[in-house]
């Protein structure tokens, strides 16, 4: 069954952030339910980044939940290479939408002004998509992917011969 959140922003925006509940990694749920575990979460702000491989929290973050060392690494930032920790977190997106054992290098992320960078560890789990129709941000990501989207296909089918014709002419 695919879950889904939808971010809308008024106007065009320039960054894609959402509030994101965050747990301990190394806690499991029972019986499939998270809701008993949201007591021992909290929410932070977090910014969605294509260009970021990997998921990012703050000391914050680390603190603040107890989370435990699982490994140290180097993590490449747009700062250069920073050794960091590694912890094991589960994000609970908007519409429930449940990511568990992501692991997350402790950065910092004072700039971005949020506690949680979501990168394509998390993103590539499903579809994103962006739309800025009639001035409007809309991002939507669900998981697990559902279909492959492709607008060139989706453009040639709905569109026909004449759509073609229009590109023969630049």
């Amino acid at each position: 069954m695919a879950n889904a959140t939808t971010i809308s922003h008024y106007g065009i925006a320039r960054q894609i952030k959402s509030n994101v509940r965050i747990f301990n990694g190394l806690m499991v749920a029972e019986h499939n339910t998270w809701e008993p575990l949201k007591a021992k979460s909290r929410e932070y702000a977090a910014i969605w980044d294509t260009g970021a491989s990997s998921s990012a929290i703050t000391q914050r973050v680390v603190d603040e939940l107890g989370l435990s060392v699982i490994s140290r690494g180097i993590t490449r930032t747009a700062a250069g290479p920073k050794e960091t920790t590694m912890h094991s977190i589960h994000l609970w997106l908007p519409e429930h939408v449940v990511i568990t054992h992501c692991i997350a290098s402790c950065v910092d992320l004072k700039l971005l002004g949020v506690d949680l960078l979501i990168g394509m560890d998390v993103i590539s789990q499903g579809d994103f998509s962006i739309s800025n129709y009639e001035g409007d941000t809309v991002m939507s990501f669900r998981m697990p992917s559902q279909e492959r989207i492709d607008y060139v296909a989706w453009i040639q089918q709905y569109k026909g011969p004449m759509w073609k014709n229009v590109w023969k002419s630049f």
